[in-house]
């Protein structure tokens, strides 16, 4: 058995057409196929639709539908008879569920290390012929709950996923595990629930960073996080957190609850950010430093800052994520975290969970680099 092993990355949506971007559209049109057969309750012996329909319901080419029909007959799904068509020689689902993960991406593909984490997924997927489609939904936590309810539907009960940080949707993902399904989290992970994680070392990322700025002189370092939603965190909000508190505790430096910046993820409007940063200012002690939680708040922190005449004309700004590209330049950045890496441990374990590995919810901390950039 042989496998091209390509990902397809679906931008969500009806338009099999539109909302894809596929290095080989078969990849995609082969799995259409056996949702089909699956939908239509087929089974190992049962006659697949002719070419001429299947071109004509997904709306492709036939050249396209050949190649797709060739990859199943690769793998061992389908048989052709000449003169007589192609049959299923295992059942689809049993096929199909033996053969693909599916992947969620709530992030867009603009995101400094959406490609990173797709090359990690697809590499492991490659090694083991494996086979994903990529859902990307864009920050829309309506479209996340869909798909993932559509999923569960069409019957997966493994799936990885790269949830939304800005909606809180610990009680959706709670209530699919209890009824079996399994989610191997990506990077975070909601901090009131349990399940699998894939993440890099947070803590330890945090605590460098804040240790660099204490380094330089800093004493009064503010920290800026977002508990989005309703007093709860997200796994990466909280370690990054806790990584702010020890490197102050280890360098005998007073925790300041009044140099925590707490909000909700902004609109395009910052006057909450903006009224906050004023009353810190205002503090008898301001801070000379500004660590902030990710590199889209240090962002917004710098263009507020300088509206602010309280503010020190010299307080140094720093962001988290020291990306291989260069997507923030107007601040340093330490972490470089491992997203590659993690796109493959999280496929990796997907693929264990879905070849019957039980136990105890893991998670694997991936070691970061620092270094400021």
């Amino acid at each position: 058995m042989t496998s091209n092993a390509e990902c397809v990355i679906i931008y969500f949506g009806d338009d099999m057409e539109n909302n894809t971007k596929s290095v080989r559209k078969y990849e995609l049109v082969s799995h259409e196929i056996l949702k089909m057969a699956i939908a239509n309750h087929q089974h190992a012996g049962d006659r697949l639709p002719s070419e001429r329909k299947l071109q004509t319901e997904l709306g492709v080419s036939r050249s396209t539908v050949q190649h797709a029909l060739k990859k199943l007959s690769e793998q061992g799904q389908i048989k052709s008879s000449i003169g007589s068509g192609n049959y299923w020689q295992i059942n689809p689902f049993q096929s199909d569920s033996k053969h693909y993960i599916p992947l969620l991406i709530t992030i867009n593909d603009s995101s400094p290390f959406f490609s990173e984490i797709i090359s990690g997924v697809k590499q492991f997927f490659k090694e083991n012929n494996m086979f994903t489609s990529i859902y990307i939904t864009d920050f829309n936590q309506d479209q996340e709950k869909n798909l993932i309810n559509d999923l569960v539907r069409q019957g997966y009960s493994v799936i990885v996923v790269y949830s939304n940080e800005i909606y809180d949707l610990a009680s959706f993902y709670r209530e699919h595990m209890r009824n079996g399904i399994q989610f191997i989290f990506i990077d975070h992970i909601y901090c009131d629930i349990s399940g699998d994680l894939i993440c890099s070392d947070n803590i330890n990322g945090s605590f460098l960073t804040t240790e660099h700025l204490i380094k330089k002189g800093h004493k009064r370092i503010a920290f800026g996080l977002s508990h989005i939603f309703s007093g709860s965190m997200i796994s990466s909000t909280n370690d990054r957190y806790l990584g702010y508190q020890s490197a102050l505790k280890q360098y005998g430096i007073p925790f300041n609850q009044d140099y925590i910046i707490d909000f909700t993820y902004p609109s395009d409007d910052y006057s909450n950010i903006k009224i906050q940063l004023e009353k810190l200012f205002e503090n008898e002690n301001p801070p000379t430093a500004f660590f902030a939680l990710n590199n889209y708040f240090a962002s917004i922190f710098s263009e507020v800052i300088v509206q602010i005449p309280s503010a020190p004309k010299n307080i140094e700004i720093i962001g988290f994520d020291r990306y291989n590209i260069d997507f923030y330049n107007n601040f340093p950045c330490a972490v470089l975290q491992p997203f590659y890496d993690m796109g493959y441990a999280a496929a990796e374990l997907a693929f264990r969970r879905l070849n019957g590995e039980r136990g105890a919810y893991i998670t694997k901390t991936l070691p970061i680099k620092f270094g400021v950039k």
